[in-house]
């Protein structure tokens, strides 16, 4: 049996993935200010998470 998936655009965990992503990279390259970088990672790190286990937990339908 073939399982359906999501379109990689309509994911919500590839959406949460790519704004954890953004804000590693800007972080590494220093476009985040050094006063709210700190801050901003460790929201980031307990968030995302969080974020994604809702996700695939509550959000994802069973395709079939």
């Amino acid at each position: 049996m073939k399982t359906k998936v999501n379109s990689p655009v309509g994911s919500k965990i590839n959406w949460t993935s790519l704004v954890v992503l953004l804000i590693g990279m800007a972080t590494a390259l220093d476009y985040i200010p050094k006063e709210i970088e700190e801050y901003l990672v460790e929201i980031t790190l307990i968030v995302s998470p969080v974020l994604v286990m809702t996700f695939r937990t509550w959000f994802t339908e069973p395709k079939g």
